[in-house]
């Protein structure tokens, strides 16, 4: 089976929603309805899967926000960071789930847990000199990896279950995350 998001520009709505569905492997939709909608736009949906649980992020009006899908319906959206785009998100099988962000410059993560609590602070994946943006992340086995644009440059770094950025590179004196 398969779990989708989508960004909805459905009238009456003026800005976009974000809505899910399940789909069996036969092809049978399950409508799981609106999962983000307020006045603000909810654009730019990604899923982070682990079995049958998954995280949304999505982006609002500058902000990055979420909600943990239990393998039947999705939770309350909260808070991940105040200013964010493009989140992205990936489960580690184990445990909690990285989100990965541009912030501003920066690109940052932000670890959750499987309930949808907040693990620790927000902390730099790379803040080198320009900006860092696009963020996608996976889960290679033991660590996540974080892939990223720097001006025209991709780079990539592992990242721990703990949050600890494990590939660094020297920028102008400055030890950043990315190789």
């Amino acid at each position: 089976n398969y779990l989708v998001a989508w960004e909805d520009f459905k009238l009456p709505a003026a800005d976009a929603d974000i809505r899910a569905a399940r789909v069996t492997t036969g092809g049978t939709v399950t409508q799981l309805g609106v999962v983000a909608a307020t006045t603000a736009a909810e654009t730019k949906p990604k899923l982070g899967v682990r079995g049958t649980a998954a995280m949304l992020v999505y982006e609002q009006a500058g902000a990055v926000r979420g909600s943990v899908y239990n393998g039947t319906t999705f939770g309350a959206t909260f808070a991940i960071a105040a200013a964010g785009t493009t989140p992205a998100v990936a489960a580690n099988p184990a445990g909690d789930y990285l989100v990965a962000f541009a912030d501003t410059t920066d690109v940052k993560g932000q670890r959750v847990s499987s309930a949808g609590a907040l693990v620790g602070a927000a902390f730099p994946v790379s803040a080198a000199a320009g900006v860092q943006s696009e963020p996608t992340v996976t889960f290679g086995g033991s660590n996540f990896v974080v892939a990223f644009t720097s001006a025209s440059n991709i780079f990539g770094t592992r990242v721990s279950t703990a949050g600890v950025v494990l590939d660094t590179r020297t920028e102008n004196a400055v030890v950043v995350g990315g190789i």
